[in-house]
């Protein structure tokens, strides 16, 4: 007794030095984000008691582009290695807070989280800017009385929220019970924009700490000698703090809303079946991807229901709820399809952002005949007119070596590719060719009316989404990753839905296919969608393999930033290392775990009572 005692107690030791370090770490790292390409300032409320050594008085100063791409390089540096120590430290505390837990080693795990919230929602700077643009389709809603899913920030230039908007020229994608909640906050934060951020902070922070509590509450019913790993694996994640806390992304509160359907279900009565439903409902109505979760859902509550009677309960009531829920929530917000506009991320040629198909994309449109003047265009770059003011010529590079034509004073051309080195890509409708001009030369002008009947002129002032290229090259980089997706989706419906762990198990490997194989568009934070429900199975390799993929994420913010220095390639290929180191990791983690059940077997040690627990859960489907 005494030994277990002894153990107890160096494990709570070792909790709060791992603690300890990680919160030395966010100290140091969250105020010096000044100069990463990312890094938001985030406004918060004057009177609000921050360290001095955590406040900054207001956003950094302007800097000449080389500049930028210096201090740059030496902030994501920085970052890089800050977040690599944080995983490090925070892989740590998950291995050392295994056994049954102790008030202490709960007391101890808590206050971290809780302090590593704290910084992240006092920090003065985010790794996105997203939080502006929740407020400003809230205020369009709630303030303005207009729908963010027909009308862009830009219509409300004059709102005191739109100078921090960055994405003004897009409606909102996200989902009716999002569009509430932010008008809520914005309605309570009024026309103060430090106490909006600071509001959808708190939202996020509270919801990454509910969800490890849930997590914990359900795993010390169902496996209680890895309840403080699933508190720690939520509550300790640097993924998670840098998107809820620092970031305040709304994929927080959705995946604590899949948690929370995930414990209800394990209750096996209608009355929490129908609750699980309802849960996972209102996730999807915070963002759509949720409501893939749902036929997993309903076919596991079905086969675990204890009676025919009990089925028809939680159909009739699911459906019920499910009716009440769209009725009070997604009829205030309703204008038609648009409200779900979300889908089109799923199908449009320009959505390819931090991918494996973004790279996969750019050979792919090599091979069909792109060159990488073709490559180098942004996927969202739309074409307009100059004319020529002074005598030039088209050139076929853009040192200006290479005359293709002359061009007189007054000759129409379109623009083609964005202004890189003082001189623009433009198509010559005369010669049919594109090239470079100097841009001192030109000027813009309104679209000559008789060439936009051009087939071809039409389709290049579409930019890159217009070219036979792209268009084929999206049509079968979509019917791989989608082909994919119902693949794993059909074989979870198959095989994982006889128990509740291996529900969670299915849902998180889906998410893994989704994020590497399907999601074109894709950021750090959707993630979350697997990795919090992921807590709840510990013990699982695809618990494993997301947590790895959690901190390869996290690179990105490093990697993004160097296009157009000589350090390119960072930014361009940033999705292998992301998705790649990740997956090396669990190779090698998956060898050494097998050559330590190798050696174990060779030497004759019998198996400890925590292994043949875990073999127990394992062929029962309970872990």
């Amino acid at each position: 007794m005494g030994s277990i005692r002894n153990f107890g107690t160096a494990r709570e030791l070792g909790l709060v030095a791992l603690g300890a370090a990680s919160l030395f770490v966010y100290a140091r790292l969250l105020p010096s984000l000044t100069y990463l390409s990312s890094a938001t300032w985030m406004p918060l409320p004057g009177g609000l008691p921050i360290p001095d050594w955590l406040r900054v008085p207001g956003p950094p100063p302007a800097l000449a582009e080389d500049q930028k791409a210096q201090l740059h390089a030496a902030a994501a540096v920085d970052v890089a290695l800050g977040f690599t120590l944080l995983c490090l430290l925070y892989f740590a505390a998950a291995r050392l807070a295994r056994g049954r837990p102790r008030p202490l080693g709960l007391a101890v795990v808590a206050g971290v989280a809780l302090s590593m919230q704290t910084l992240a929602v006092l920090a003065p700077y985010a790794l996105s800017s997203d939080v502006f643009s929740y407020a400003m389709y809230g205020r369009i809603f709630a303030v303005h009385g207009a729908s963010p899913y027909l009308e862009a920030p830009i219509r409300y230039a004059t709102d005191p929220y739109y100078p921090f908007v960055y994405w003004m020229h897009v409606p909102s994608f996200y989902g009716p019970l999002w569009t509430i909640l932010s008008g809520w906050i914005v309605q309570a934060a009024g026309e103060e924009v430090g106490t909006a951020v600071l509001l959808f902070r708190l939202l996020q922070a509270a919801c990454a700490l509910g969800a490890a509590v849930a997590v914990f509450l359900c795993l010390r019913r169902s496996d209680p000698e890895r309840a403080l790993v699933g508190a720690v694996l939520v509550g300790w994640c640097p993924l998670v703090v840098v998107e809820s806390g620092l970031s305040s992304h709304n994929d927080m509160l959705m995946a604590l809303l899949l948690v929370v359907g995930l414990v209800l279900a394990r209750g096996r009565r209608p009355i929490l079946s129908i609750a699980s439903v309802g849960a996972v409902v209102l996730a999807g109505l915070v963002k759509l991807t949720a409501l893939a979760l749902l036929p997993l859902l309903g076919i596991y509550l079905l086969r675990s229901a204890a009676s025919w009677r009990a089925r028809i309960l939680v159909v009739a009531g699911s459906g019920l709820l499910t009716a009440a829920l769209a009725a009070a929530i997604v009829l205030p917000v309703w204008v038609g399809p648009e409200t779900f506009a979300v889908q089109t991320l799923g199908s449009r040629p320009d959505r390819y952002v931090n991918s494996l198909a973004e790279v996969a994309l750019g050979e792919l449109r090599r091979q069909l005949g792109a060159t990488t003047d073709d490559l180098e265009v942004p996927l969202q770059f739309s074409g307009w007119w100059v004319g020529v003011h002074t005598d030039t010529s088209l050139y076929g590079t853009r040192d200006g070596q290479d005359a293709l034509a002359p061009l007189p004073v007054w000759s129409e051309l379109l623009v083609v590719g964005p202004e890189r080195d003082g001189r623009l890509r433009l198509f010559d409708p005369v010669s049919r060719q594109v090239g470079y001009v100097p841009a001192a030369s030109l000027g813009p002008i309104d679209p000559p009316s008789a060439l936009m009947a051009d087939p071809e002129i039409e389709a290049r002032s579409r930019g890159p989404v217009g070219s036979s290229d792209l268009i084929a090259a999206n049509r079968i980089i979509r019917l791989v990753g989608w082909s994919a997706f119902w693949l794993a989706f059909l074989l979870a419906l198959i095989l994982a839905t006889g128990s509740a762990s291996a529900l969670v198990v299915g849902w998180v490997v889906v998410c893994l296919v989704l994020e590497y194989v399907t999601l074109t568009w894709f950021w750090p934070w959707y993630v979350l969608w697997g990795l919090l429900p992921a807590a709840l199975v510990p013990r699982s390799r695809a618990t494993r393999m997301t947590l790895y993929l959690g901190w390869g994420v996290l690179m990105s913010y490093a990697l993004m930033g160097f296009m157009d220095t000589r350090f390119w390639y960072l930014h361009n290929y940033r999705a292998l290392p992301m998705f790649g180191l990740p997956l090396v990791l669990f190779a090698l983690d998956e060898a050494l775990r097998g050559l330590g059940w190798l050696a174990a077997r060779q030497l004759g040690r019998p198996p400890t009572p925590i292994q043949l627990e875990a073999v127990r859960r394992t062929r029962m489907g309970d872990a």
